[in-house]
Formats: C-alpha cells, sequence, structure tokens
C-alpha cells in the first residue's frame, strides 16, 4: 500500500544506549554483605580474531563467529573451533531458537553444503535459506541443481522447481509444517507441507503466515491487476490492492486492509468495515486473547482508533503501530496528539497532556496496571496508574517494564552523564550506563553495568556483583531454572561462561 499514516508523536530517548555485546566497562558498586549468590566462573578457551561480526544466541548464552586459518575458513562456537573449509557463506550462522544448536553453510571443493550439528550435510551447487523450527528440532533449507532449486526439510528433498521465493521458507509456530512459495512456467504458488496449491500471477512478498496454532494458513494472491487474501487454500474477494492478512491467536480470526482507488478498509472475518482515507501502517492487529480488533484509520484529515468496528475520538496524529492491548484483552491504551500536545488514551479516556510521550505504553501481565513515559521541556518521567514519578534527564528506551508476576516495575534513567535503574520508585547507583532484567518470578533484578568509558563491566543480582570483565556478550544475562543467571563474557582474550547460583541456606 502506498499511502501509511504514521506516527505524529516522537518517541526519543535522548540518545540513550545500553552497553553493546563488545563494549568495555569498569565495575563499580560493592556488593551485598552477604550475597545471596555465588559466581562460578568457567573459561571456554581463547577468543579468536573475527573476521565478521559474532552472531549471539536469544539467550546471550551461545556465540559464534566466523575466523581464517591456515588454509581455509573456520567456525568458532563457544571456544570450540570446527574444520576448515574453502569458504564460509556471509551471514550463514544460525542458532536455534533455544541456543542449542548451530548451522551454517560451507563452501568444500566445488559443493556447498550446511553443517548441523558439526556433521555436514549432503552437497549441493548452492545452498541458502536455512531455518530452524521454533522447538529447534526441526530444519529446511533451499538447495540448487542444475536450473532447479528445491527444498531440504529435515534432510529430505521436496520437490524441484524454477525458483523458490528467497526468504519465504518459514515453519508453523508449533513446528509441525512448514510453508514456501515456488514459481514454475511463469506462475507463483504456496507449497505447504509439500502440497502444491492454486496458481496466480503472484503473491504478495512476506505475506505467506500461519495462525498461531499452525492450523492455518494466509497469504496474498495476484491475478491481473487484481489482489486477493488466500485463506486455507480459499480466495477472498479481489480488490485493487491488499495487505499482509493478520491471523487472530486462537487462528479462528483473519483480518487485513484492501485498497480500491485512494480509499482502504479493514476486512475482518469476512466482512468488510468502513472506507477511510487511509489505515496506519502495521496498527492492525487482534488482542492477545483474540477476541477484539483494532487499528488506526484517518478521514478528513484527522486520526482516530477503531476498535471492534467502533470509532473512537479524532486527534491530529495517532501513535504508530497503536492501539496497545492488555494481555487479557480487557483494556486498550494509545498515543494521540491534539496540537502540540500529547497524551494517552485508556480504555476511553483521556489523559493528562505532555510536551511528549517518550516510550511505549506498557502494560502489566495481569493487565491490572500501566505504565509509559512522558517529557515536559527537558524533563522526563515515568507515569504509572497515573502517578508521575521522580524527574529525569531521560528514560532509556526499551527499558520500562513490569515484572512477570506485575507486582514490581522498572526503568533505566538517565541523571547527567549518568544512567541507573530506578525499581519501585528507588533509585540504584548511578553508572556510565546499566541494563535491568526482572527474574521470571519478579524476586529479584539482575544489572548489566559498566562505571565509566573505557573500563571493566560486571553483572549485578540484587546487588551481589560478579568479578569484573572486559564485556558481557550481547543478549545476555539469562535467567535459567533454580534461579540460576547466565551470560558469557570476555576476559584478558579468554571467552567465560559465567553463572550466578543461589546460595541455600
Amino acid at each position: 500500500m502506498r499511502r501509511r499514516y504514521l506516527l505524529l508523536v516522537a518517541l526519543a530517548t535522548g540518545g540513550l544506549a545500553f552497553p553493546s555485546g563488545w563494549s568495555e566497562a569498569r565495575a563499580g558498586d560493592e556488593a551485598a554483605e552477604r550475597p545471596a549468590y555465588k559466581v562460578v566462573t568457567k573459561r571456554l578457551g581463547k577468543l579468536p580474531r573475527m573476521g565478521a561480526p559474532p552472531v549471539f544466541s536469544d539467550d546471550g548464552c551461545h556465540v559464534a563467529c566466523v575466523t581464517r586459518g591456515g588454509r581455509g575458513m573456520s567456525v568458532f562456537v563457544d571456544a570450540e573451533t570446527g574444520p576448515e573449509y574453502n569458504g564460509i557463506a556471509p551471514g550463514s550462522l544460525h542458532f536455534s531458537p533455544d541456543g542449542d544448536r548451530m548451522a551454517y553453510a560451507v563452501k568444500k571443493r566445488d559443493k556447498e553444503l550446511f553443517v548441523l550439528d558439526g556433521k555436514e550435510g549432503p552437497g549441493y551447487e548452492h545452498v541458502g535459506n536455512f531455518v530452524f523450527s521454533y522447538n529447534g528440532e526441526r530444519f529446511a533449507y533451499v538447495a540448487v541443481e542444475g536450473n532447479r532449486q528445491f527444498v531440504v526439510v529435515d534432510g529430505k528433498r521436496g520437490s524441484q522447481y524454477e525458483s523458490i521465493a528467497e526468504n519465504s521458507l518459514l515453519f508453523s509456530p508449533d513446528s509441525r509444517r512448514v510453508a514456501y512459495v515456488a514459481a514454475e512456467g511463469g506462475k507463483c504458488f504456496v507449497v505447504v507441507d509439500g502440497k502444491e496449491g492454486a496458481k496466480y500471477d503472484g503473491t504478495g512478498k512476506g505475506s505467506l503466515g500461519f495462525s498461531p496454532d499452525g492450523k492455518r494458513v494466509a497469504y496474498e494472491g495476484a491475478r491481473a491487476n487484481k489482489r486477493f487474501v488466500v485463506v486455507d487454500g480459499k480466495e477472498g474477494p479481489a480488490y485493487e490492492a491488499v495487505q499482509r492478512p493478520v491471523l487472530g491467536p486462537d487462528g479462528k480470526r483473519i483480518a487485513y486492509v484492501a485498497r480500491e482507488g485512494d480509499k482502504y478498509a479493514v476486512i475482518a472475518d469476512d466482512q468488510k468495515g468502513p472506507w477511510y482515507d487511509g489505515i496506519g501502517e502495521d496498527s492492525l492487529h487482534f488482542s492477545p486473547d483474540g477476541k477484539h480488533l483494532g487499528y488506526m484509520a484517518g478521514k478528513g484529515g484527522k486520526r482516530f482508533i477503531v476498535v471492534d468496528g467502533e470509532q473512537g475520538a479524532a486527534y491530529d496524529g495517532i501513535g504508530k503501530g497503536h492501539p496497545v492491548f492488555s494481555r487479557d484483552g480487557k483494556r486498550v491504551a494509545y498515543v494521540a496528539q491534539k496540537g502540540d500536545e500529547q497524551f494517552v488514551v485508556l480504555d476511553g479516556k483521556k489523559g493528562p497532556g505532555y510536551d511528549g510521550i517518550v516510550s511505549d505504553i506498557v502494560f502489566s501481565p495481569q493487565g491490572k496496571h500501566v505504565a509509559y513515559a512522558a517529557r515536559e521541556g527537558e524533563q522526563h518521567f515515568v507515569i504509572v496508574d497515573g502517578k508521575e514519578g521522580p524527574k529525569y534527564d531521560g528514560i532509556a528506551a526499551g527499558s520500562l517494564g513490569f515484572s512477570p508476576d506485575g507486582k514490581r516495575v522498572k526503568y533505566v534513567a538517565q541523571k547527567g552523564d549518568k544512567q541507573l535503574a530506578v525499581v519501585d520508585g528507588r533509585e540504584g547507583p548511578a553508572y556510565h550506563s546499566v541494563f535491568a532484567s526482572f527474574s521470571p518470578d519478579g524476586k529479584h533484578l539482575a544489572c548489566v553495568v559498566r562505571e565509566r568509558r573505557h573500563g571493566k563491566m560486571f553483572v549485578a543480582v540484587d546487588g551481589a556483583k560478579s568479578p569484573p570483565y572486559d564485556g558481557i556478550m550481547k543478549n545476555g544475562p539469562t535467567f535459567r531454572e533454580g534461579g540460576v543467571l547466565e551470560y558469557l563474557a570476555r576476559n584478558e582474550g579468554a571467552l567465560l561462561r559465567v553463572k550466578h547460583v543461589p546460595i541455600k541456606e
């Protein structure tokens, strides 16, 4: 779609930044007199020279990079270096979602192949687009032989086609199904679990998707100059253009945006809504419980939120991607602008106006509490359930959040050239930079800290700190079962696995 209504309010943070994966810092803060954790460190090995930026697992507990050896190139994974090959395909290193598996593409003599968990797969003229299933147990990739392309799923070759659409290969969220877009004889079609769908003139790039339960498949189709949405093989009505379909969490509902001329409408559950001048980009989504559908629309120069077909008050601007639903779907909020004033509309009620709303709106997991950050002049502060907190020079982007049990709230604030964690309204020590996260039970707080720009870094859990390190790896730390905190660190050229283990009384 060509016309979009974007966010008119600035979600700025004053240039705050968290420590990067390989940055350096210095430790500060004294440990608690009786630390509740003991720090266990294991030296994994020496870090190599990296031929490209490293790749990290989602939990920050595994790292991989390409290194150059005496006669070829190797992949380094958690201090273990694999065999040398003629080449390693750029950007081919992939960790499974749980971080336990690693795959990458290599050049071996005149063939290309994927190495999975250290074992070589079959060689082809070319391989690419490797994907793991969500549970990490399955894998798939595209291979080429001659002028034919095919998908390899769990080691088994599929049918051959003229081409497989780049980045179209995907598993369903339940990891049981696999789908991709193929082309043959000038026609495009979707292949689901090895079965070809209807042939079309084209399919919308990136439109292919499964429902969260994996039972339904939807994508955009094109025939001549018309576009339509295909759900489970059934075509919907044709329009000049359609937007990528959105499937509800339970898979029972579907919605998308359609365009005719210069007008836009939402099609939800086969029912067309009113025509508007525009529908907000990325604003169409279901509530987490799947019972409600919301989006932002525009008409006559004004913007408004539509929830379950009911149009809200009109404003000069609405936040991009809004509205925001609570997890139980019972509450809804969004940022709006009128003139130079910005405010949050919560459950249909307009909140106080500020110079700017400078963070995402965050609901507690149970939906009872809501928080966001605002700006008045040069002062930034967090509002929790309508109550303003202390004023700071800035609030770090993405730092505002509730604990999983919804009883605590934290964020990182800027005070001068220092950052500090604020938990339940109480300030922690000030450092050059801070990153803070709750444990799954909400009872503990872990902070990654660097005291000054060119020094050491350390991790503190409830005030009990680790030894200083040259760097803490990206995406970490992560809480494990039993309250153990785990992450990777580097120190004096070595890679370390660090665990903060609770001390049992």
